[in-house]
Order: structure tokens, then sequence, then C-alpha cells
């Protein structure tokens, strides 16, 4: 089974790029978050969204289904803490890194009804300067594929 894990900036298209990947389960923390509590944005809601996640998980463990995790995975113990349950559940684990530059994500999250704000946004781009995905995909021998040009149906 294959396990995707994207990597990127809000607005870079992770979520286009899950939809597309047919027959793959999004296990999206925003929508477990919306799920459980009514509200993709509320943070107070990330302890149960982790739970319904892992739920999800273990269904498609069952299913023998490929998943893709499509949060932003910008901090390095958290991917590799996903690349170590995916590939316990038996899944083989990619990282796909989304290249939208991120005066693109900028725009695109400016014209959003749930935006996220623009400090943030300059904080995760740092985050993600400081933690190349390069790095973590090499200590922890999983593939990276880069992707760029996903735009968003409108």
């Amino acid at each position: 089974m294959l396990a995707l894990i994207t990597i990127g900036l809000p607005a870079a298209g992770k979520t286009t790029f899950a939809l597309a990947q047919a027959g793959f389960d999004d296990l999206n923390l925003d929508a477990c978050r919306e799920a459980v509590s009514g509200d993709a944005s509320n943070q107070d809601a990330t302890t149960a969204a982790v739970a319904l996640r892992d739920d999800r998980l273990a269904a498609a463990v069952a299913a023998g289904r490929p998943v893709v995790i499509s949060d932003t995975n910008l901090v390095p113990t958290h991917r590799r803490e996903l690349v170590e349950r995916l590939r316990a559940a038996g899944y083989d684990v990619r990282f796909v890194v989304l290249e939208t530059p991120y005066e693109t994500c900028l725009a695109r999250n400016a014209a959003r009804a749930r935006m996220v704000p623009e400090h943030a946004m300059a904080r995760m781009a740092g985050v993600l300067a400081a933690h190349p995905p390069e790095a973590c995909a090499l200590a922890l021998g999983v593939e990276l594929l880069r992707v760029s040009g996903v735009t968003p149906a409108a």
C-alpha cells in the first residue's frame, strides 16, 4: 500500500493534489477538525481530530486502501512520527513537496473564505526553510517527489 505525505504551505495545492489521487483516502486534519468541532480552523479540536484521523487510517489499513496525509507537515518530528506509524501499518511512504511560490500561496490564501493570517504564513515559510524536506527524506529513507503547477479548481 502507498502513503503520500504532502509538505507545503497553506494554499500550495495540497488538498487539490490529494483529491486528484484516485482511490486514495485523504486523511486531512482540517477536515477532521471540521468533522469533530464544526470548524476546520479550531486548533482546540486538534487532539480529537488526530484521534479521528487515526480511526480513518485504521479503516484504510483494514480495507487495503492507499492514503494521502494532505496537511502542511512542516515539522520534521511530525513527519518522522507519520512515517513510522505508516510503515508500521504496512505502507510504502513517499513525501510529496508542493513547490508553489510563497507569493502564489499568499494570493490564493487571500482569496479564501478561511484565511491563514499573513504572519502565520510567514512563520510557516520560515519553518519550511529551516527544515527542508530533503534532509528528513534522506534521514528516513523516504522517496521525495516534487510537484509544481497544482492549481485549485475554480
